[in-house]
């Protein structure tokens, strides 16, 4: 083998080479980056009570670790317990006066009923006196008697259908859709989720940190009184 092709031999390996390098440089730098100037960066969840009051409780320290769904602090209870109580009475409340508006439709549709029944006959007994008051069978005050008493009649029924139509509306829809123990329910749900919310949990696994709590502290809604350092992290590299 001559020189001249000993050389040109060696650099095709030395080409075949350098493009393996690259291939396996690229390559990693794709899926296995490697560097000098990295972080590692923990998401901070910020602690704060949905709902205010004093502090009952607190069952974690600093730096513990904490999950999901871990109750760290109690707020006092009283007072959502006693909303909650109030709201169930609430519920109690409209369903007796739905059940006393059905009583009432009932009284009012049997009121129109003989209120009807009553106009009917007087409306009967006024034409036969008006066929006779023409044959001149009867005199003109019975016949005013009668005609009077059917207007007063019509008064009454007026004023049975009215009534009736009072009821039903003040009563509204039956069951769920029912708007006074609709809004009676969803006062109580909220009664119960306020009173949920007295008991303040972990929203992330991680750690709890700046923490500042004792029993007796005010915790106000809305307000961070603490840190969760979740366990999820990400990592940031130049």
């Amino acid at each position: 083998m001559t020189p001249d092709q000993l050389f040109k031999r060696w650099v095709h390996r030395a080409l075949v080479l350098f493009a393996v390098l690259f291939i396996y440089f690229l390559g990693a730098d794709l899926w296995m980056p490697v560097s000098t100037h990295s972080r590692v960066m923990h998401p901070v969840v910020r602690v704060a009570p949905e709902v205010g009051g004093q502090i009952t409780a607190v069952h974690v320290i600093n730096n513990q670790p904490v999950q999901q769904g871990d109750v760290l602090f109690t707020l006092d209870k009283q007072a959502y317990q006693l909303a909650v109580t109030k709201a169930e009475l609430a519920v109690k409340a409209a369903v007796k006066t739905n059940q006393q508006l059905d009583a009432s439709i009932i009284t009012a549709k049997a009121s129109v009923a003989a209120a009807t029944a009553n106009v009917n006959e007087l409306s009967k007994e006024q034409k036969r006196l008006s066929r006779l008051l023409a044959n001149r069978n009867i005199g003109q005050q019975q016949y005013d008697q009668i005609h009077a008493s059917y207007l007063a009649a019509l008064a009454v029924l007026e004023e049975a259908k009215s009534k009736e139509n009072q009821a039903t509306v003040e009563r509204g829809l039956k069951g769920d859709q029912n708007l006074l123990l609709k809004q009676a329910e969803n006062n109580l749900a909220d009664a119960k989720l306020a009173l949920y919310y007295t008991d303040v949990r972990a929203k992330v696994d991680g750690i709890i940190t700046n923490l500042q709590l004792v029993p007796g502290n005010y915790a106000s809604a809305g307000a961070p009184v603490a840190a969760v350092v979740s366990n999820e992290a990400d990592i940031i590299a130049d």
